[in-house]
């Protein structure tokens, strides 16, 4: 009888040896993770370890650098999303803020784009400048006015060519010094 307890208490032991032996595996691949820039990996892996050690914060850190690492990558509405979600850890209502920001300023931008490219400088040249600061914005508005004016330009020459005189000179008139 005795040695059915030893043998059950050395299973028991086992079982816990190897559930602990897990659990640091885990840890220690979810670090690996992290290092490599896996964020999503490491905070599922965090998250899953509950409150083993300090997993529960490094499941935070690692959602927070998700979200930074999506900011860099412009992914601007999904990095905001990982910082909501973090709610008041670290700075990441701020955070937030400002990814939610330039996901507005960048949609605008690409609007601008779209106007560019169809030839509506006037429009594009106005989103650019509700874009500013973003990336190149005030660059591209001034780019974009001066497309503009060299349409203008250009329609008023063939207005010429086209005989109408009078409507060529009121074309050239309204450009100004261009």
């Amino acid at each position: 009888m005795r040695w059915k307890q030893q043998i059950l208490i050395l299973l028991i032991f086992v079982t816990a040896l190897s559930l602990c032996g897990c659990r640091s595996s885990d840890y220690k691949e979810a670090a690996a993770l992290y290092d490599a820039g896996d964020y999503e990996g490491a905070r599922a892996i965090y998250t899953a370890l509950g409150e083993y050690k300090d997993s529960a914060e490094r499941a935070q850190l690692a959602a927070y650098s998700q979200a930074e690492s999506c900011l860099a990558a412009e992914e601007y509405g999904q990095a905001a999303a990982l910082f909501e979600a973090l709610g008041d850890y670290r700075d990441s209502a701020e955070r937030a803020g400002e990814a939610r920001e330039l996901d507005r300023l960048a949609a605008l931008y690409v609007e601008a784009e779209k106007r560019r490219d169809a030839g509506e400088f006037e429009a594009a040249a106005d989103l650019f400048r509700q874009a500013e600061p973003y990336r190149d914005a005030s660059e591209r508005a001034e780019e974009a006015v001066q497309a503009g004016l060299e349409q203008s330009y250009q329609q008023a020459m063939a207005l010429k060519e086209a005989g109408k005189t009078g409507e060529a000179a009121l074309a050239l008139y309204r450009l100004g010094d261009y």
